[in-house]
């Protein structure tokens, strides 16, 4: 960290192509001081010399100069670093920062535990760590003196991962070729002719013409901002939160309709309860003794009757009573009618 923040060292160039080549990549930097012995967890380095994937969620830290005599004392005491995770990381979980450390995690301590593994004997502490020179590189295996740098990392296994090396391959080999070419071009006063996708230095600094990535291209192809990234999660979260929205509205709709539809059966079952009430016959228990109407009918049966024929005379109102009209007369006493012939009856 001393290197690329307090003396501007120039880094390493290398492209990730996969998500697993991200973690890979992090994980290795978060454990080289381990690897190299100083320490058993990274968590021991000194501040300063190392900053974990867990300061994603603070979102800044302030990184104190190392108190040495190698920096200038021009420098400032602190530089404020912002810490955001790689934009690979942030599509695959969905910004959930949460999600990508806890997966680091998880691959970090897989590898702690193959690194204690393989150590022989004791570590050798911060204090010695405190003491080293800031331009040492750590202790590791003699590099082999002209042998190119793969200039692309692809974390994916299996044949997939297999053909998408062999594509890098290929890619690097195109554009090696055709800058090599390019720039005796340039050098011949040829300006305006494109450069290989990926010239990304020559691009932003002397304005060189860059060609378009092919169709099958894996390095060299246009990646998307942080910011193209942020809008396309955002995109994502609305339509997701459309669809939770959709999804509870027909919810609450089909609870309603339920409800309805208990309330319904309930008054139909109601309905048809009533209804049988009224067509129940009521049976009369033979042992239950009836009650009398002795009683009853008594103070309903007049004490005084008058009973006239059509034409008599009405009866006073001073005259108690229950009056009773005749509708016909008293048959006067005559002969007998003679019975009219039929045809059966003997001759006269």
């Amino acid at each position: 960290m001393s290197g690329s923040v307090w003396d501007k060292r120039q880094t390493h160039w290398k492209t990730l192509v996969d998500v697993e080549a991200v973690g890979s990549r992090l994980v290795y930097d978060h454990l080289n001081c381990v690897g190299a012995g100083w320490v058993e967890h990274p968590l021991d380095v000194p501040m300063g010399h190392h900053l974990g994937f867990e300061l994603w969620k603070a979102g800044g830290v302030a990184v104190p100069k190392p108190d040495n005599p190698y920096f200038s004392k021009r420098m400032p005491k602190e530089i404020e670093l912002r810490l955001t995770p790689p934009i690979p990381l942030v599509r695959k979980f969905g910004g959930d920062v949460d999600a990508m450390v806890g997966w680091l995690s998880e691959v970090r301590d897989a590898r702690l535990k193959v690194l204690a593994a393989a150590r022989v004997g004791p570590v050798r502490g911060v204090a010695k760590m405190r003491r080293v020179h800031p331009w040492d590189e750590p202790d590791t295996d003699k590099e082999t003196i002209g042998r190119r740098v793969k200039v692309f990392g692809v974390g994916q296994g299996g044949p997939e991962g297999e053909q998408t090396r062999r594509a890098c391959e290929r890619d690097v080999r195109g554009h090696r070729e055709g800058h090599a070419a390019r720039v005796v071009a340039w050098k011949d006063g040829d300006h305006t002719s494109p450069f290989p996708p990926g010239t990304l230095l020559g691009h932003t600094y002397l304005g060189m013409p860059l060609a378009a990535a092919s169709s099958d291209a894996v390095l060299g192809t246009r990646h998307p901002s942080r910011e193209e990234v942020e809008a396309e999660l955002a995109a994502e979260w609305a339509a997701r939160e459309r669809e939770e929205e959709t999804r509870r509205t027909r919810g609450r709709i089909r609870a309603e309709r339920r409800e309805r539809a208990a309330r319904v059966a309930d008054d139909e079952a109601f309905s048809r309860e009533l209804e049988a009430l009224q067509q129940r016959v009521r049976v009369m228990d033979p042992t239950r003794k009836r009650s009398g109407l002795t009683g009853l009918l008594e103070p309903l049966t007049p004490s005084k009757v008058v009973r006239r024929e059509l034409g008599d005379q009405r009866p006073d109102v001073e005259e108690k009573g229950r009056a009773v009209v005749l509708r016909t007369r008293e048959r006067q006493a005559s002969r007998p009618r003679r019975r009219r012939r039929r045809n059966n009856d003997p001759p006269e």
